[in-house]
């Protein structure tokens, strides 16, 4: 760690800035109205990313300002940000943390993407919160309400702005990646923790789930934070009750993480620390607690939304292919009237009809397996085509990057399984042991219900925990070989 670095102390050097900053000024506003005018005149730009290229320039000298602003701060006041990052990271890791940054910016401002998908009833729920007194959610509670809820606070704090919400994406996925860091920096150490951020910074997709409206990087936000908490406290009732909190929270952004809210109770037992097991199932008793009175409110017990029951009989009927498909081509959907029923018994009606398939077809329950872990894990696409939704982008650019994306998400794939050695297991069984339960929590929920490439992404960050430990073994049998074949200076 290099903790010898020192702030600039010349006071020329802030007049430089200064000068600088009000000089550049005119130019770089004057290249912002030369961009607007070259997107109106090509017409690539959907209406939300045209609003959001109008608010970048219409308040582009506030942002000069603030950004001036604070790095006078930074150069002046005994603060000290630099001196205090260089003290938890190495120089170079902050110049690679940085750049992260950087290219989530860049990528937020050459792709304007709008709400797209499932993500523009997401957007229109959080915008109708932001421009009313109460929270609109809808009669059926269809979709899971913890995002909603966030985007509609943003939008209702600061303005009703997409572009605002791309921007809580950058600073969490900046905080993510912080996090996922020091996961593995106490997991594994240094070295692999740095080898991770290098790869998980820039990784296209997790770079560009910034511009989409979806629950993705929040929740992975989440799980990060749950993990580290897990790891890196001590084992007091406090840690398992904030814990508890935050799966609370998880469940009410999506609840496929209900299986990650036992891992801690699962490793106490394999690692026979029976003291802890009381505290650990507490973790999802507060998290069940904390979404119980929002199923209250609407008389029924179910968890966060109700389209739990179709989904799972999309995964498990006579006709799933493994991922999602129109519930209209299900066959045991044929024999039973379901116009008349409420949200809430077609929900159960399709639990039950999920349920008596999986009983009466254990055979084919489990032959569907393979089919929804390779929807789930075979390709790593749908980040990029979301991100690309609305906008005309050259085919050849497009393909550039799908291709970019591919062949790092197969590496990163191939070098993590090759990463499930012994030997690397054997040195490193309880870090293995915890990661490897968080990624089968989540894995068998989608082997219950379906698999899509956009489910991964939570747990992708371990994946490439375990692909940065083989990388760093492959590092330091590089380095040896090179001493060993370097002649010894007398």
């Amino acid at each position: 760690m290099n903790n010898n670095y020192r702030l600039p102390k010349n006071k020329s050097l802030i007049l430089l800035i200064v000068i600088l900053s009000i000089t550049l000024y005119f130019p770089i506003n004057y290249l912002m109205k030369v961009v607007l005018d070259i997107y109106l005149n090509k017409g690539s730009l959907n209406i939300s990313g045209l609003n959001n290229i109008k608010f970048l320039s219409s308040n582009f000298l506030y942002f000069y300002i603030t950004f001036v602003f604070l790095l006078l701060l930074i150069l002046t006041i005994k603060v000290k940000i630099i001196r205090i990052l260089s003290k938890l990271f190495s120089i170079n890791l902050i110049i690679v943390l940085f750049l992260a940054f950087l290219v989530r910016i860049l990528w937020m401002i050459l792709f304007p993407t709008g709400p797209v998908g499932d993500y523009i009833e997401y957007n229109n729920i959080a915008l109708t919160f932001a421009e009313t007194n109460s929270f609109p959610y809808p009669n059926i509670p269809y979709l899971p309400v913890g995002s909603i809820f966030i985007f509609g606070l943003i939008y209702k704090l600061f303005g009703s702005y997409l572009i605002i919400i791309k921007i809580f994406h950058i600073v969490i996925s900046f905080f993510t990646i912080i996090l996922f860091y020091k996961i593995t920096f106490r997991l594994f150490g240094e070295k692999i923790a740095s080898i991770f951020v290098v790869i998980y910074s820039f990784y296209p997709s997790h770079i560009s789930m910034i511009n989409i409206t979806s629950p993705e990087v929040t929740m992975t936000f989440l799980f990060a934070l749950f993990i580290y908490i897990f790891i890196a406290s001590k084992n007091v009732w406090n840690k398992y009750i904030i814990l508890g909190i935050i799966g609370g929270l998880l469940l009410y952004i999506k609840p496929v993480f209900i299986f990650a809210l036992i891992v801690p109770f699962v490793y106490n037992i394999s690692i026979k620390k029976y003291r802890n097991i009381v505290k650990s199932i507490s973790i999802p008793v507060i998290a069940l607690l904390i979404i119980l009175p929002f199923s209250l409110s609407y008389g029924h017990l179910f968890i966060v939304n109700t389209s739990g029951g179709i989904n799972l009989l999309i995964g498990n009927n006579d006709n799933s292919i493994g991922t999602y498909f129109t519930p209209s081509k299900i066959k045991e959907l044929k024999n039973v009237n379901i116009e008349n029923m409420s949200t809430f018994e077609q929900n159960k009606q399709y639990s039950k009809l999920a349920m008596d398939f999986i009983i009466k077809n254990p055979t084919k329950f489990i032959l569907l397996i393979p089919k929804k872990l390779f929807h789930l894990l075979f390709k790593d696409t749908s980040m990029l085509t979301l991100s690309f939704e609305g906008l005309k982008i050259d085919n050849t650019v497009k393909w550039i990057l799908y291709i970019f994306n591919s062949i790092y998400y197969y590496l990163i794939m191939l070098i993590a399984i090759l990463s499930f050695s012994r030997k690397y297991i054997q040195k490193n069984l309880s870090s293995y042991l915890i990661l490897t339960s968080f990624i089968l929590s989540i894995l068998l929920m989608f082997i219950i219900f379906f698999g899509m490439d956009r489910y991964k992404y939570p747990f992708m960050p371990l994946i490439i925990i375990f692909a940065s430990q083989f990388i760093k073994q492959l590092l330091d049998k590089n380095n040896v070989s090179h001493n060993q074949i370097m002649p010894k200076v007398k």
